[in-house]
């Protein structure tokens, strides 16, 4: 039934929205010239592009919004939701990639991105060939290669009630046949959060046992620095060098105490701890590329991206059993790739790629206490990976559709070795991933577009160690070095409507995915409940996403996006309580501009998120208020005052990790905040 209805689904939606594009286009008409903000710009219609594999939103930043980052460019880019934590979200939960100029970063580095640096976002919501074959969405982060004339800069601090705070520098120059762009920012983010928790363990096991009135109260911070410089060599109006350096780091303490009370099965004590957490993670990044954009003729990029890492993590439990463990991991990883795109005729262009990426690591793991009283456990992973890629597309006119279908071939080549004996060896993965995008211009406003790709989800190197990690006295993580690469065939149809009174963003997805790879719990016969993770038969996820922006006045419009979907998932039948695993959820976000004169500013942002899970899984929901409020002064000072959620996220979480063991929590975080920024022009 659920292949049936995938197409019966998209086939009525692609109906329904032609008839509303005809009715539209004969009532609006026109071409119009209108302003229209986009994202935190104002830009003219023309600076949002709908390519036929993506939408691409051209960034103009207001002097006012000197202070902002990715993240906050994020909340205002239809169809994509971010959460209060800067988790990133979009068709149905789908994992999404981050690149800058075409390179993977880490998100905490592609989200920290002044503002002033970007000049582009691509929204690539079902990826072809020209993207790895784990990528389910993408955002690709374009940042600014030429600059004004002359020596400028922008200055700015914020902070907030929760003692956080922020400071950012960024300085240009713009010249002839060199730029130059440098920016030094630091933020420090405070977190307090309070949960109260009661576990299950299912009587009927022989050692089985309750965990009642668990009580956490938790004080945690995080440090973000980043740094980066960028030299851009012009040799003419077409070819250009460019050379980017930087470092970053992330700094997460944590102090937590924490109460349970054990009872059942001849077990009555109360356990009484406190926990110190502390992670490091010190990169280094650079990338050197080469640009040749001949007009009307060909466009070549070639480039080479590094990065090292260096990540450092210890725990500690002070309380009646004491125990600790550290991680070290140190990693490097760079890809170099070329990518071509010739223009054959008025009709036809031709897309071929190469790229190859490569990452070496060691993890080397310490645990104290965590079983026997006195005995320490150490564990060491050693690994490569080194992935081939070689891709090729063609975009083409068919009468009145604009059509772009592409292969990627992979060579994935992995090497793991632990010091326990229980993974070694060389293991080679040959993935061959088509794709076909479709659009379709109905008018000057109107426009569908129609995409099926087939991606592949590798499993992560981390989750294929089996050497227990040990989170507790009672709770230990393995991996599963037998896990299959999942395949997911994705199918997508959207609707773009957009004129100078209102836009209209569409879409509906279907995702279905062979050898999922789950998480799962279960309860040990030791009184341990061990974590680990298993191909599942099947899932499928299916939604409805759609943005929709009014204009108002010429001073005043708003948006709405929301995305609801249902994902299903059936596991082996080894796993009884695990069976089966359905869930609903729903993201939605609402902001409000308001623009006065050129001086002043209002955004009033609503955020929402919630999920219901079925056996397996947790219900929680989030929802999170904002007004912002942003003046010019004269000299380019700018002040920006931001009230946060006047009330408290709350998140309630019940738990079937698997046979045996359940769970709910409840977790407040106090979230009443007000943000002040200043900022100054030079």
């Amino acid at each position: 039934m659920k292949y049936i209805f995938a197409p019966v689904f998209l086939s009525a939606f692609l109906s329904a929205n032609i008839c509303f594009a005809q009715d539209i286009g004969k009532s609006e008409g026109g071409n119009p010239t209108a302003d229209e903000e986009v994202v935190v710009v104002t830009a003219k219609k023309s600076d949002t592009k709908v390519k036929v594999d993506r939408i691409v939103y051209n960034i103009k930043i207001r002097p006012d919004a000197a202070s902002l980052d990715t993240s906050d460019i994020l909340k205002k880019v239809p169809n994509v939701f971010v959460s209060a934590t800067k988790s990133v979200t979009m068709n149905g939960g789908a994992y999404v990639s981050f690149l800058v100029n075409g390179h993977p970063v880490k998100s905490s580095i592609a989200l920290n991105i002044p503002a002033s640096q970007i000049k582009q976002i691509e929204v690539v919501s079902n990826p072809g060939a020209e993207f790895s074959s784990y990528t389910q969405a993408v955002i690709n982060i374009i940042t600014v290669k030429d600059f004004k004339p002359g020596w400028s800069g922008t200055t700015s601090v914020k902070a907030d009630t929760l003692k956080g705070h922020r400071a950012g520098l960024d300085i240009t120059h713009g010249g002839i046949k060199w730029d130059f762009n440098a920016s030094l920012s630091f933020s420090h983010l405070p977190e307090d959060m309070k949960t109260v928790g009661i576990s299950n363990y299912d009587s009927s096991q022989s050692n089985g046992y309750d965990i009642q009135n668990s009580n956490i109260n938790q004080n945690a911070s995080f440090d973000f620095i980043r740094s980066n410089a960028k030299w851009l060599r012009n040799f003419s109006d077409s070819r250009n060098l460019s050379l980017e350096f930087g470092i970053s780091k992330n700094l997460y303490r944590n102090k937590t105490s924490q109460s349970e009370q054990f009872t059942g099965n001849g077990i009555d004590y109360q356990e009484i701890y406190l926990m110190h957490q502390r992670f490091t993670d010190l990169r280094h990044f650079g990338t050197l590329s080469y640009e040749d954009n001949k007009q009307d003729d060909y466009h070549l990029t070639s480039s080479l991206n590094f990065n090292l890492s260096n990540w450092r993590s210890t725990t500690g439990y002070d309380g009646a059993n004491p125990r600790t463990s550290w991680l070290n991991t140190d990693y490097w990883y760079s890809d170099a790739k070329t990518d071509v795109e010739k223009k054959i005729n008025d009709n036809k262009t031709l897309f071929l790629g190469l790229s190859n990426f490569i990452i070496v690591g060691k993890d080397n793991q310490s645990f104290t206490n965590y079983t026997d009283v006195g005995q320490t456990q150490n564990y060491l992973l050693d690994y490569s990976d080194n992935h081939f890629a070689a891709y090729g597309q063609m975009q083409t006119k068919l009468k009145s559709f604009e059509v772009k279908y592409g292969l990627r071939y992979e060579l994935i080549s992995r090497d793991l070795k632990n010091n326990v004996g229980s993974i070694s060896g060389i293991k080679d993965t040959n993935l061959l991933l088509p794709s076909i995008h479709l659009a379709k211009t109905l008018n000057d406003e109107n426009k569908l577009m129609a995409s099926i790709t087939l991606r592949s989800d590798i499993p992560d190197i981390t989750v294929l160690n089996p050497a227990p990690v040990y989170n507790s006295v009672f709770a230990i993580t393995r991996g599963n070095p037998n896990l299959k690469t999942a395949q997911k065939l994705q199918s997508e149809i959207s609707y773009i409507y957009d004129n100078k009174a209102i836009s209209i963003n569409q879409r509906v997805y279907y995702r279905d995915t062979k050898d999922d790879i789950n998480q799962y719990t279960i309860l040990r016969d030791d009184r341990v409940y061990e974590t680990s993770y298993i191909n599942s038969g099947t899932s499928n996820t299916y939604g409805y996403s759609a943005s929709i922006k009014k204009k108002l006045s010429n001073k005043l419009d708003a948006s709405f996006d929301f995305e609801i979907f249902h994902s299903e998932v059936t596991a082996p039948s080894s796993l009884s309580d695990f069976r089966s695993l359905k869930y609903q959820s729903g993201n939605s976000k609402i902001n409000i501009n308001y623009n006065p004169d050129k001086a002043n500013a209002f955004t009033f942002m609503i955020r929402y998120n919630g999920k219901t899970y079925g056996l397996g899984m947790d219900s929680s929901a989030t929802w999170q208020n904002e007004i912002e409020y942003n003046h010019n002064f004269k000299r380019g000072i700018s002040l920006q005052l931001n009230l946060v959620n006047f009330g408290v996220s709350e998140s309630v979480t019940n738990n079937i990790h698997g046979e045996g063991y359940t769970s709910a929590q409840r977790v407040k975080t106090p979230s009443r905040l007000v943000k002040i920024g200043l900022s100054k022009a030079f």
